[in-house]
């Protein structure tokens, strides 16, 4: 299903949405884009995202750094979308570690970032709330 298959089946299709969380199991590096390209994240606010680097593993050696180039592009265009990274933790599942030789170091291909964004009017976008019942004393 497509983002925008999910926000139908959901009834959300005019909807803001304040937080959304993407872990597609690195399917993520075709999503994104095209999350750019449609306006999908032009009024989100926090996007958390499991990202999976793990096809490094799998490569010849001289295929690591572009490979992990076209992954922080991606990236860097939720930067331009006014999208700050707050916070991120790595997952060290046991197959998801690259042994980096030239180092001798051993690092993780899997990570939770959270993206905040900036320059936004919280109370804008945010649903109106049902005043208070008046009541007499």
């Amino acid at each position: 299903m497509t983002y925008e298959d999910i926000k139908k089946r959901l009834g959300h299709q005019k909807r803001d949405v304040h937080y959304l969380k993407i872990d597609i199991e690195n399917v993520e590096w075709g999503v994104l884009p095209q999350l750019v390209r449609e306006g999908h994240l032009d009024r989100g606010f926090q996007l958390a995202i499991e990202v999976h680097t793990m096809d490094i593993i799998k490569v010849p050696r001289d295929k690591v750094l572009p490979m992990l180039q076209s992954y922080w592009n991606i990236l860097d265009t939720l930067k331009q979308l006014g999208f700050l990274r707050a916070k991120h933790r790595f997952n060290t599942v046991l197959e998801t570690l690259y042994h980096e030789p030239t180092q001798n170091r051993t690092i993780s291909t899997c990570m939770e970032i959270l993206y905040i964004k900036r320059g936004v009017n919280r109370r804008l976008h945010m649903q109106p709330r049902l005043s208070a019942p008046e009541v007499s004393l």
